[in-house]
């Protein structure tokens, strides 16, 4: 339990005010009773002079109140010299972390304000290094989120715009021109999805965005995605099975955000693992937890990869050269989970490569890898 400072003032106040009657006293006793061992007739001339003489009663009166101020103020300047002393200790590691330092712990010796004023400190420097360290890796993806932004967007520019000039300078049949036309169809709707991605990965990212939640049926929104993906699926000869291993799983939610967690998810691994062709799609929960997980097994993801995986504009390097994309999908899963206080789970073997969402019950998690 906590102590007030004031209140400790105050007790170390009455503390020095106690001990320093206890010494002035003390002093009296030792200075009269040396008198009386060793010089007793000066002892006995004090003491009727002290009787007869009001002076001689003053002068002792006020001598007696000036060893106990002397005494009261030492002892309580040292009594207050601890709190003023642990100050100092707290405003000199303050100057440190001021001047960019982080490696300070200033021990909790109170259990008043100052103690957890201390105890404050260290764990707002803690906080900071830890943002300090999060900025700095910021930084290190800015800088790749910037070089392969420009690269994914200047990729499909620059195919438009050659393109678009081979058909203004040169005359083709329609069966060519169309040809062409598709292409710089493609590449305007590549581009397009590029920005797109980019702008909503910056709106949800936005700490004013709300999101709308409402009771939704994970196996419900599972089955609506899937289906929109049908045509794709054919298309790249990939199966795919919604497995319920527990039926009408609820959980709270925004249904338009985890369309697009789930869709950037079924996107990813028609992209990247169409070699599997097979996904499945696994729905459950527990007391603790419920949880959609989109199994492919399609090529493993080494171990290192895993790890970036989700970050911003990072690719697979086995995959970065044969796809073209901002690298944004995954990130924007990672933020629309952090929204739904859940957790991004990613493994991968050589049999098989899941992506699980998990809601949580009581817990707030953002990224778990096992």
């Amino acid at each position: 339990m906590s102590k007030s400072l004031k209140n400790n003032i105050i007790i170390d106040f009455i503390l020095s005010g106690i001990q320093a009657f206890i010494i002035t006293f003390l002093i009296f006793i030792m200075f009269f009773g040396f008198l009386h061992m060793f010089f007793y007739n000066v002892y006995v001339q004090y003491l009727n002079y002290y009787n007869n003489s009001p002076k001689a009663m003053m002068f002792s009166l006020m001598i007696s109140f000036l060893i106990f101020i002397v005494s009261f103020y030492m002892l309580f300047i040292k009594k207050i010299s601890k709190i003023t002393d642990y100050i100092n200790e707290i405003c000199d590691n303050l100057k440190k972390v001021s001047s960019g330092s982080m490696d300070i712990h200033i021990p909790k010796r109170r259990k008043d304000e100052i103690g957890i004023l201390a105890q404050e400190v260290n764990s707002m420097t803690l906080h900071l290094k830890e943002y300090l360290q999060k900025e700095k890796q910021w930084d290190t993806q800015k800088i790749n989120m910037i070089t392969n932004l420009s690269h994914d967007l200047k990729t499909p520019l620059t195919s438009i715009i050659g393109f678009i000039k081979l058909m203004t300078e040169e005359e083709y049949n329609e069966k060519n021109f169309k040809h062409y036309l598709n292409i710089v169809s493609a590449k305007s709707n590549d581009l397009k999805n590029s920005i797109n991605q980019l702008f909503e990965f910056s709106k949800i990212s936005n700490y004013d965005f709300k999101p709308k939640k409402s009771i939704i049926s994970l196996n419900e929104l599972a089955i609506q995605v899937l289906m929109g993906f049908i045509p794709e699926l054919i298309q790249n000869n990939i199966e795919y099975k919604i497995v319920n291993v527990s039926s009408n799983v609820q959980i709270l939610g925004d249904s338009y955000l985890l369309i697009r967690a789930f869709e950037n998810i079924i996107t990813n691994t028609i992209k990247y693992a169409a070699d599997g062709r097979y996904i499945e799609l696994v729905i459950g929960k527990s007391s603790e937890e419920s949880y959609i997980s989109f199994i492919n097994h399609g090529e493993k993801i080494a171990e290192k990869d895993i790890e970036n995986i989700i970050n911003k504009y990072y690719r697979c390097e086995k995959t970065c050269n044969k796809t073209e994309g901002t690298g944004l999908g995954l990130a924007i899963v990672q933020k629309i989970m952090e929204i739904h206080n859940g957790s991004l789970y990613i493994n991968s073997t050589n049999e098989k490569t899941e992506f699980k969402l998990i809601f949580y019950t009581n817990k707030t998690l953002s990224y778990m890898k096992r």
